[in-house]
């Protein structure tokens, strides 16, 4: 179970790791994950970048077959977007796998991609 206090020192974290960094795609879609990790309860995104979807799912995979605190990967600080990573990886390992399902849609979508047969692809 998350404290309160671990929550508002992440909320803070975020928040600063927004205001410090030039934003590229990816890291806005990553601030917009971690800020969405932020709600009680299980979570579900939506996301249209294909690359934080990927290792988001990775990471979370890790978690659920290895749960430490160790990422065996290359270290964070190393990686494009590591500070935000790590957050991800820390409040994961704190929430638990089971506590996010994400999904992959299209973005800029068309009124073809909105009918019927929009077909998302569910990573949970």
């Amino acid at each position: 179970m998350i404290k309160q206090c671990q929550l508002a020192a992440f909320s803070g974290m975020v928040a600063a790791a927004h205001e410090l960094s030039p934003c590229s795609s990816s890291r806005s879609e990553l601030i917009g994950l971690l800020t969405m990790l932020q709600a009680p309860g299980p979570v579900h995104g939506a996301l249209d970048n294909s690359a934080v979807l990927n290792k988001a799912f990775r990471i979370k995979q890790e978690i659920q077959n290895h749960p430490s605190t160790q990422w065996p990967g290359k270290p964070f600080g190393l990686q494009r977007d590591g500070d935000l990573w790590q957050l991800f990886h820390t409040f994961m390992t704190w929430r638990g796998p089971h506590s996010l399902a994400l999904t992959k849609v299209k973005g800029h979508a068309t009124a073809h991609f909105v009918g019927d047969d929009a077909q998302p692809v569910s990573y949970t």
